[in-house]
């Protein structure tokens, strides 16, 4: 790939200069009237110019002859290859120039009338052969590297998707986890107090026992459906879905709730069901972290639409996030930065209100979006 460009601009030159040659040879004697002037230009006179044709010429002047057609027009097309256009023109000038001194030299030691016309084209036909040849390069190099940049992506999405079957592999066994410990264990209960309560023994005691797990089953069934599927982002829609997660974490940590809704929910029917519960699910998982990490009194969480976008802000005002684990790879913040991406999102985490606490910013684009068709 590298030898690429230098062999094409080595095939270029040559048949430039084959191309040039071809050329002087046909303006022949308007050439001589030129290097005529050229010379005397230069303070020779009585100039005799050698009419024979170039394969009568002596060795040493064939090769001064070809050398200079295929010299020049290789320069030229090189600086016009790794040349902008204005340095590419400069350079051209200076080679014209460069150009006239090597015809003037050749003729004093070798005796040889230059082509005035066909160096100036040489160099001229060079530099935009060059030019050329660098926009080509640049295309293909622009291709290439949009060819390892789609590469890249399909592999980070291949990651993505991975990750995100890990971590929801990983949701599945607490949940498995949780049934195991909290409802079996509980319906065991239900089942030994409910036999107590058939044979007889402690009748009241018994069935005011069952009544209690028996709610109790009912009310950690509701919790393990409500995490699989909300109920509220079903019937009542995103913002009260949000609403919702955040004053359950309240309820759940203790910390007071202030919660505004800026947003229509007609401006949120261009999202999907998927879309929304992935945003929910952001929500709930920064809640979530609230509760375990924070120590917050206050948390404030706004969904409003800014710019187009849906904006989405949860400020608390406890302990503060570390900025350095941000932007590590904790594995928390890792799996929510990929859920955001699934969908075109972004979140961020900063410094909350006052320095103090954390503020988490999830934003969505809806510009451009439908109402999504859903089937009753």
């Amino acid at each position: 790939m590298r030898h690429r460009p230098i062999i094409s601009v080595l095939v270029a030159s040559f048949f430039i200069a084959i191309m040039v040659w071809l050329l002087a040879k046909q303006v022949e004697f308007f050439e001589a009237d030129l290097f005529q002037r050229l010379i005397s230009a230069f303070g020779s006179s009585d100039i005799k110019l050698d009419s024979a044709p170039f394969e009568n010429l002596s060795m040493s002047a064939k090769i001064a002859t070809a050398a200079g057609f295929l010299g020049f027009a290789s320069v030229s097309t090189w600086a016009g290859f790794k040349l902008a256009p204005v340095p590419r023109t400069i350079v051209g000038i200076q080679l014209f120039v460069m150009s006239l001194f090597y015809q003037w030299g050749i003729w004093q030691w070798l005796q040889v009338a230059g082509h005035p016309v066909g160096y100036s084209f040489a160099i001229l036909v060079g530099c935009i052969a060059g030019g050329g040849l660098r926009q080509l390069e640049l295309t293909r190099r622009e291709s290439e590297s949009r060819y390892y940049e789609i590469k890249i992506r399909n592999k980070e999405l291949q990651e993505t998707r991975l990750s995100l079957v890990k971590q929801d592999e990983v949701e599945r066994r607490m949940l498995a986890a949780d049934l195991h410990d909290q409802v079996l264990n509980d319906m065991k209960q239900l089942v030994g107090r409910f036999e107590d309560y058939v044979s007889g023994n402690e009748k009241e005691a018994n069935l005011e026992k069952v009544r209690s797990l028996s709610s109790k089953v009912m009310h950690e069934i509701r919790e393990v459906m409500d995490s699989l599927c909300p109920s509220v982002l079903e019937h009542l829609g995103l913002v009260a879905a949000i609403e919702d997660a955040v004053r359950k974490g309240g309820e759940r940590s203790g910390f007071k709730v202030r919660f505004r809704g800026k947003i229509d929910s007609d401006e949120l029917k261009g999202l999907s069901i998927v879309e929304q519960s992935l945003v929910y699910r952001l929500v709930q998982e920064s809640i979530t972290n609230i509760c375990k990490h924070a120590n917050a009194s206050t948390v404030r969480a706004t969904v409003d639409k800014v710019d187009g976008c849906l904006l989405i802000t949860i400020n608390d005002d406890g302990k503060g996030l570390d900025p350095a684990k941000s932007r590590s790879d904790s594995r928390g913040l890792k799996y929510m930065r990929l859920r955001a991406d699934l969908i075109g999102a972004t979140i961020a985490w900063k410094q909350g209100e006052n320095d103090k606490g954390t503020k988490v910013e999830i934003r969505l684009d809806l510009t451009g979006r439908q109402a999504v068709q859903t089937d009753d």
